[in-house]
């Protein structure tokens, strides 16, 4: 178990998962996520602000000048998630979301769809291509992200003209 998760009164959950009554806190590597507060953030030092409550020098202080305390690390990926396959089903799930949600203009949305350059899998997340692998973004309240593959090219497309 983790030193500073300890010291914060946070209770293992399983994997990286911590818990305490107010907050449910995932750690990998140096980043956390609060999933109850919905905020997150990097390194020891924010993750006693956000816990206890406290300022930069506060915080700093609580941890005894003493900054260095690991988080657990992440275990190296040694196979890349395959992507999700499309899924045209939950297509109009998607094209909502990116119209209505992002503001994003439907006929760029509609050429992208054409082109395989956006698509939805079958939880209806947006996939957005990036060479081999995607990012991929939920449509609902969760706010779920995340990427499956190797993210080889950026994200980009190209229109000469009128899509």
């Amino acid at each position: 178990m983790n030193k500073l998760t300890e010291q914060l009164g946070l209770k293992p959950k399983g994997g990286n998962v911590f818990h305490n009554d107010d907050h449910r806190v995932s750690i990998k590597g140096e980043l956390w996520n609060c999933h109850k507060c919905e905020k997150g953030g990097a390194g020891s030092i924010a993750l006693v602000m956000h816990i206890l409550d406290l300022g930069f020098m506060d915080a700093k202080k609580w941890l005894d000048d003493d900054v260095s305390i690991p988080m657990p690390a992440s275990k190296p990926k040694t196979t890349l998630i395959t992507p999700p396959a499309s899924d045209r089903n939950t297509l109009p799930v998607i094209i909502s979301y990116l119209c209505n949600e992002r503001g994003l203009n439907r006929v760029m949305i509609d050429w992208c769809v054409s082109k395989g350059i956006i698509y939805s899998d079958y939880k209806a997340n947006a996939c957005f291509r990036y060479g081999t692998g995607v990012a991929m973004r939920g449509t609902g309240s969760v706010g779920f992200r995340a990427n499956r593959g190797a993210l080889t090219e950026c994200f980009t497309f190209t229109s000469k003209g009128q899509l």
